[in-house]
């Protein structure tokens, strides 16, 4: 499992599994799932971007208003990144709950990590339910942010920092 998924939830992932196996195998007499962390080499990192400049691109001070999101597939080992894609943010123009409606999407990209200067509730709360940890953000441009992250250097958000208006 990921390193993020905290104890309880651990638990209750291989609570439910080991019932889900009782049900299904009823032969079976005893079965204990063992849940353990996993480093990752290789994650999928999204930085808010305020402009389309590739690396140069400098990040934007709010997640879900963003116009650009930055995907970048980095490699801890190599400290290194492998892949950059710059996707446009729709959800920017929305009313309300620009967050939550950004965070849907990225999802769908499989994405492990996102790097912001600031994250509201329901934005915060709906990464943890995908296991997407969230760091602060620290540097000027995406290249720096990146070099950040790959070092180590940026602190991990526990909680969320703002309150929610618009994500």
């Amino acid at each position: 499992m990921r390193r993020q998924l905290d104890v309880e939830r651990a638990h209750g992932i291989s609570a439910r599994l080991e019932e889900e196996l009782r049900r299904e195998v009823r032969q079976l007499e005893s079965i204990t799932v063992h849940i353990e962390p996993c480093e990752v080499r290789e994650a999928r990192v999204v930085v808010p971007l305020a402009e389309d400049r590739g690396m140069a691109s400098i990040p934007s001070e709010k997640f879900g208003r963003a116009p650009f999101f930055a995907l970048a597939t980095v490699d801890r080992d190599e400290r290194r990144v492998r892949d950059l894609v710059i996707l446009p943010n729709p959800e920017a123009v929305r009313e309300a709950r620009a967050g939550l409606h950004a965070v849907r999407a990225l999802v769908q990209e499989k994405i492990d990590v996102l790097i912001t200067p600031d994250i509201g509730e329901i934005a915060f709360h709906a990464l943890r339910d995908h296991l997407v940890t969230v760091h602060v953000l620290r540097g000027r441009q995406l290249d720096e942010v990146l070099d950040n992250f790959l070092r180590d250097e940026l602190e991990q958000i526990l909680q969320p920092t703002k309150v929610d208006q618009d994500g």
